[in-house]
Formats: structure tokens, sequence, C-alpha cells
């Protein structure tokens, strides 16, 4: 049989859970369920309207979604979340839109809770340009079929990227933990590389295809034959068995691999 201390420690640990989950609801009460109350670091979206013209795209940022959308009145616009510490260099250079990211203040003044999306939108009048290239640390990135380039290039460590622009050369994606998602987009050159993310190619083509992830599933779906390599270590593989065409090489350790010729 139980012993009595035990059976008191017990019933004590439960009771101190049933309170503190009625203080935590009555805590979300008195807020209206509103948990941007919660917020310890405060954001606020600064504006910068661009006049100068541009062929290409460089945004260097650290812990905010990026994405692309097209300006409804012709004009471009970039939309910063900027905070006391955190602040935003936008400007044309040479041709390049540049946007990065300037932190200030002691790492500590970078800790809190924010319950809320924190996005960098840019806002493009143009639906072709020569070059986008994004470099982010943990931020989503989001870049929709409304935009066509020469050449992309997208890398970060634990954010995820969707990707669904038409690329008519070269396009790089590099994650380390974050998914990749690409629809439609058909370069001459496709290159992905993921450490522990997921791969997804939905209706997307190029001559030559190059994906590379340690851990992370391979799931491709494209629109003409293929002659596949795929190398892996411990992950089942399923290829279309007989098809010739342009090269496909996947390379993981342990994901798993399926492609299919739609």
């Amino acid at each position: 049989m139980m012993r009595r201390s035990k059976k008191i420690a017990i019933l004590t640990a439960c009771a101190l859970i049933i309170v503190g989950f009625v203080l935590a609801l009555s805590a979300l009460i008195v807020m209206k369920f509103d948990l941007s109350r919660l917020n310890t670091l405060d954001y606020h979206t600064a504006t910068y309207p661009i006049q100068e013209s541009f062929s290409a795209i460089q945004v260097d940022v650290t812990d905010c979604d990026v994405q692309l959308l097209p300006s409804q009145d012709g004009t471009c616009r970039v939309e910063c979340p900027e905070s006391r510490t955190s602040h935003y260099a936008v400007e044309v250079k040479q041709g390049v839109l540049t946007v990065s990211q300037n932190d200030t203040g002691a790492w500590y003044h970078h800790v809190g809770i924010y319950m809320g999306p924190v996005e960098l939108t840019i806002y493009l009048p143009q639906d072709q340009y020569e070059r986008l290239s994004v470099d982010s640390l943990s931020g989503t990135v989001s870049v929709p079929d409304n935009f066509s380039f020469d050449n992309l290039q997208v890398y970060t460590t634990s954010g995820s990227v969707y990707l669904a622009a038409q690329v008519t050369e070269e396009a790089c994606v590099d994650t380390v933990s974050g998914e990749l998602e690409l629809t439609g987009t058909q370069p001459q050159a496709l290159r992905l590389q993921s450490t522990s993310g997921n791969v997804t190619l939905t209706d997307c083509d190029a001559k030559a295809i190059h994906i590379e992830t340690i851990s992370g599933n391979v799931s491709a779906a494209l629109t003409s034959s293929k002659t596949f390599s795929v190398q892996t270590v411990s992950g089942d593989v399923r290829t279309p068995q007989g098809t010739t065409g342009d090269l496909c090489e996947i390379s993981t350790v342990s994901g798993n691999v399926t492609c299919t010729i739609q």
C-alpha cells in the first residue's frame, strides 16, 4: 500500500496544479484572452517609401519574417518591425534595394515576450527583377507567384521558405532546420539544401536539380521526365523507374525520398 506521506505529497501536487490552472485562467479572463497584453517587447511598423528605381533586391535580417507583396498603388515601400533596440537601414545603392537590420544594445535587451507577427513586408510595383537575395536567421521567407527573378538566393537558419515565384536562371535555397516548400518554380538550375527540414516541390522543374538533406524528407512532384541519382544511408526511396531526361540529384542520410512525374 502507498505510504501516507506519499499520498499527501501527490494530493498536494495535484492541488497546486489545479490552483495554478485556475489562476492562469483567471488572468486570461481579466485580459479578455488578449495575449498581446503579455508583451514585454514593443514593436511598431516603420514605413520607408522608395523613390529610386532598382532592378535587384537584397535583404539581411535576423529575427523577423520576410514577405514580398505586389504594390496596389504602383509605388514601392518597405514596412519594417522596429523597436527600441532594432532598426532598419533601407536604401537603393547602385540599382539594388537593400534592407538590413541593425540591432543595438546588449543581447539581453532582445529577450522578452511578443505575442504577434514580426514581419518585414516589401511592396513591389513591378513583377520582374534581376535578382533576389535574402539572408535571415530565424524568420520565415515568403515569395509569392506574383514575381519573377533571373536569379534567386535565400538562406535561413531556422526559418522556413515558401517560394512560388518564377526564376529563369538559378534558384538556390539553403536552410538548417526550416521547411522548404516550392510551388511552380522552374529555373534552369535548382539547388536546395537542408539539414533537418523537409523539402517539398510541387509542379517544379529545372534542367539541373540538386537537393541535399541530412534528416529531412524530400517530396518532389516534377513536370518532366528525369534521370534520378539518389544517395541515401537509411531513408526509403521511391522514384519513377526507367525514366530518362535531365539529371535530378538527391542526397540524404536518413531522410525519405519520394519523387513523381506529373
